[in-house]
């Protein structure tokens, strides 16, 4: 699965309006309620244009209830009320900046075209502003005390510039070009903020610093914000809020880590594993577990108490743990790009050109160590770091489901619905970091020297369901996970010479191939039978098996409907059949393989034609692919006479 790119506007907890605006809403319901709905949104944005504050003020308060509608964004953003809204983050009414701040925090939510459209309509020009002076009193004097007001203005600007620079490279140049970084590492190093504030600053700036290089520069060239980035790592408070804050901390000194100089960089892998295994140490399903009773524990007669107990547990128990869980998530995506190779493909390669070399090229397709020398990409500071602080056997833990007690509990009810489904996230992530950890690492790096043997039944029950504590999943995101770590694990397997792949596991996973929705899995799934049938390939006692795969394989190539998919198959293909095993050239004359090939290869290229938009980068892979094909034919005609 490679490098974890940041999806932007990625999954987290949901910025909300400021207390005050949520206030103002109630005390605003009567007008609301005598506008019909479909032109409330009018009302509320003819009331932005009112020469009274507090007009305006109200407006902002029904606004950043509106824009939580999904359905009204769209039309929101055509009547201009960006503009409208970031006129007033400039305002002299220190209550209506931060009503309109409030509500552009929440237009966020909305998701990336959304971020998108408000940049387009220059709300960075106001926020800017806004940021500057909401912290200018404050950086003035460390003496005077701060107030309300004024953190609350912070803490939403903060907000908003984390929000919009995940969706817009624009906002990350205009973060640089403004010299916010001195700002926004204030909010974090200074001990004169709530946690939360701190955590927010480090947020944005772990967003900013991804793949910003005169940002890590500035930062690595700093020797207060490096001291400021030690500290916050190795502050040791229990609070989920410090959990949240080491992790990010973690993240922002690997996003700069590369602009280090050798032995700095040797010295903050370590400091950044050592976090990433506290945040991983926690147990979090366990305490998911004993909020449980709690939750589900009023019955119908006590629906108001119940209500208001929610209400309560949300601000704490709930809350906390919902924290935890978004660390680990975090903790989990570092990891996994610590653990891969920004060049690395699993793509395949291409043959010789060469007609007279094409059977020697199959074979070092087949053959070659590739995957060892991927290993070696990773950086021996990385790989001490993560062996050192046991990172596989934690990553291995979160992999597993919970204790089946958590998702009956909690599955009850709609908060614990809530935490669930991040627990699913954090056992995708895992997935995804075991996958990389499984390709960058050697076995005994691992760990244990049979761990690889008790691993693949561990992965194989994940994935189809079987003997595995807890409810199966089959959603594209654990799907895609699972399958691409036992698509890694098989190669590892297979450069050891373990052997614990059962037979009647590869007729069930070469059964269900063209049976799964997603394409991005029956990909995974068409590489993985590659692997498991190159090592058949060479065994002379297999060719059950690898009728089995082949024929699997040839479906995959022939009736796939994802050109990708078929594109992966093609590889897989050219690895099991390109080899020189007993049993190779039978398989290939009674699957009729060749004609088969031939088939596939006639429309192959305006079938690639016709997907050169859809398939982006991958286009090259799938050219490349087609040309193999031509070659792969020409071999297999030569072999056949």
């Amino acid at each position: 699965m490679g490098k974890l790119r940041k999806k932007r506007k990625k999954a987290r907890i949901q910025p909300t309006g400021l207390p005050s605006v949520a206030e103002a809403i109630e005390e605003q319901e009567s007008v609301l309620d005598a506008v019909d709905s479909s032109s409330a949104h009018d009302h509320l944005i003819e009331m932005l244009s009112s020469p009274s504050a507090e007009d305006r003020q109200c407006a902002c308060a029904g606004l950043a209830n509106l824009v939580l509608e999904a359905e009204i964004v769209p039309i929101l953003l055509d009547k201009g009320v960006v503009k409208s809204l970031a006129s007033m983050l400039v305002d002299e009414c220190e209550a209506l900046r931060l009503g309109a701040a409030g509500a552009l925090r929440n237009l966020t939510i909305a998701g990336h075209e959304t971020c998108v459209r408000m940049v387009e309509d220059d709300v960075m020009t106001s926020l800017v502003v806004f940021f500057k002076r909401s912290l200018e009193s404050v950086t003035i004097s460390d003496a005077a005390p701060i107030d309300e007001t004024c953190l609350d203005q912070i803490e939403q600007g903060l907000h908003l510039l984390w929000n919009l620079s995940e969706c817009s490279a624009t906002v990350v140049k205009i973060f640089n070009s403004e010299n916010l970084l001195p700002l926004v590492f204030y909010c974090i190093s200074s001990e004169r903020f709530f946690p939360s504030i701190a955590v927010t600053a480090a947020q944005c700036l772990h967003t900013v610093t991804e793949e910003n290089p005169p940002l890590c520069e500035t930062i690595v060239g700093s020797g207060e914000m490096l001291t400021t980035l030690e500290r916050l790592l190795l502050c040791d408070g229990d609070a989920v809020r410090h959990m949240m804050l080491r992790v990010l901390t973690a993240g922002i000194l690997f996003n700069v880590h590369r602009h280090m100089s050798p032995v700095a960089r040797g010295q903050a892998m370590q400091a950044i594993a050592r976090a990433l295994a506290k945040a991983l140490d926690v147990d979090v399903p366990a305490q998911m577990k004993a909020i449980a009773p709690d939750l589900v524990a009023a019955d119908a007669g006590a629906i108001e108490e119940a209500e208001k107990y929610q209400e309560r547990k949300e601000s704490d128990q709930v809350l906390d743990i919902r924290i935890a869980l978004a660390a680990q998530q975090l903790a989990l995506e570092i990891l996994a790009n610590l653990c891969c190779n920004d060049d690395s493909s699993d793509d395949g390669g291409s043959l010789p050109s060469e007609s007279d070399s094409e059977v020697e090229g199959v074979e070092e397709e087949q053959n070659g160590s590739g995957f060892e020398s991927m290993a070696l990409s990773m950086s021996v500071d990385s790989v001490e770091a993560v062996v050192s602080h046991c990172l596989p056997e934690k990553t291995l833990s979160k992999c597993r489901f919970a204790d089946p007690a958590v998702y009956e509990l909690l599955g009850a009810h709609n908060l614990g619905q809530t935490l669930v489904q991040k627990l699913n996230t954090v056992q995708s992530r895992a997935l995804v970091a075991l996958h990389n950890m499984l390709s960058m690492l050697d076995s005994d790096e691992l760990s244990r020297p049979d761990s690889l043997d008790s691993l693949w039944p561990s992965l194989f029950d994940l994935a189809t369901g079987v003997s595995e504590k807890g409810p199966s999943r089959s959603d594209e995101e654990f799907l895609e996970a699972v399958t691409g770590a036992m698509r890694s694990l098989a190669k590892r397997l297979q450069l050891t010479g373990h052997k614990c792949v059962q037979p009647e596991q590869i007729i069930r996973i070469a059964s269900v191939c063209p049976t799964v929705a997603f394409p991005s899995v029956r990909a995974n799934v068409v590489g993985l039978l590659g692997v498991l049938g190159t090592s058949l390939a060479q065994r002379s006692d297999a060719a059950e098996l690898l009728t089995v795969v082949g024929s699997a394989l040839c479906k995959a190539v022939s009736s796939d409907t994802d050109l990708w998919v078929v594109v992966e198959a093609l590889d897989a293909i050219f690895d099991v059949f390109g080899g020189d095993g007993d049993i190779v050239l039978p398989t290939v004359k009674f699957l009729q393989l060749l004609p088969q090939l031939e088939g596939v290869a006639s429309g192959l290229k305006k079938r690639i034609a016709s997907k050169r938009k859809s398939l982006g980068a991958r286009l090259p892979v799938a050219e490349n692919a087609r040309t193999n094909l031509l070659r792969f034919i020409r071999y297999l005609r030569k072999g056949i006479k």
